[in-house]
């Protein structure tokens, strides 16, 4: 049983890149952004709201109709409205659920290695079944920089930019340097308008899971392109606390050639277990 924080922190000189794919519900964050559903209670069907966790265990258990089912029934229109930037509180919904979240200290498994990434420069995506848009996932994660890492850490973070920045040859000033990283960054959200215009459809049901491998390997083929430029060897994460997602990951990178002209090494980090920090790493062999 390996942890993500050990992969993360084996090296941090850049003869090895590394880069971060995460899911944000109950892997970064346990977020408290409320679903409008109805529960059956006693054949009477009952208006509730639910938390994102608490949803994630209906899709476990009907994977397949969780939006209907003997126990629960949702609807597209309103049940996901708050996880959308439409939605009555608008894009800024997001950000204040963060940090709301970070306030009642509700971390997930990836929490710290997330702040790691941060503080290392590590190019990373957001890839979640949200509909929120890129640029509010930004924002969000811009939040976390602003307001709970300290000073030092966000130091710490432009040295580290800055010797990514001067192997690529980006003469970024200081002034912009976390700007440019977030810009370097890939932000989607399944249900967004923007992945629909990206990837031609709207993921779902028995399409779920190919909505996160077109948006994984995506990624996976920007970042090695920083590989590729100077033949440095790289390691590519992915955590999900969905091991329906964890599997379809690992299907994805077990089907990738690898490249000739570098080392690369794919893992997943099945996170499902919200009290095992970091996750179950495995190693996806070619």
């Amino acid at each position: 049983m390996f942890k993500f924080k050990e992969f993360l922190n084996e090296k941090k000189k850049l003869d090895l890149l590394k880069y971060c794919i995460f899911d944000w519900d109950d892997n970064i964050l346990k977020m408290h952004t409320l679903l409008h559903y109805q529960k059956n209670v006693n054949g009477e069907w009952i208006n509730v709201d639910i938390t994102p966790e608490e949803f994630a265990n209906i899709r476990k258990k009907y994977a397949t109709d969780y939006m209907d089912n003997p126990e629960w029934r949702g609807d597209f229109n309103t049940s996901f409205i708050e996880f959308r930037d439409y939605g009555p509180r608008g894009p800024q919904g997001f950000v204040d659920d963060v940090g709301t979240s970070i306030k009642m200290g509700n971390f997930g498994p990836s929490w710290e290695i997330f702040i790691n990434v941060l503080k290392n420069g590590n190019l990373f995506a957001i890839v979640t079944t949200r509909g929120h848009e890129p640029p509010t996932l930004k924002n969000g994660v811009k939040w976390i920089i602003d307001n709970y890492l300290s000073e030092q850490d966000r130091e710490e973070m432009k040295i580290n930019l800055k010797q990514f920045n001067k192997l690529f040859g980006d003469n970024i000033s200081d002034d912009k340097l976390i700007e440019d990283y977030l810009n370097k960054c890939y932000f989607i959200g399944l249900f967004s308008s923007s992945f629909e215009k990206e990837y031609g459809f709207v993921p779902g049901g028995t399409t779920l899971n190919k909505g996160k491998q077109v948006a994984i390997e995506y990624f996976t083929n920007y970042v090695r392109n920083y590989a590729k430029q100077h033949k440095i060897p790289m390691k590519i994460g992915f955590s999900d606390d969905d091991v329906r997602f964890s599997n379809a990951a690992k299907e994805l990178f077990m089907g990738m050639e690898r490249s000739l002209d570098f080392l690369e090494d794919f893992y997943v980090f099945n996170t499902s277990d919200p009290n095992l920090k970091g996750g179950i790493k495995t190693k996806i062999l070619a």
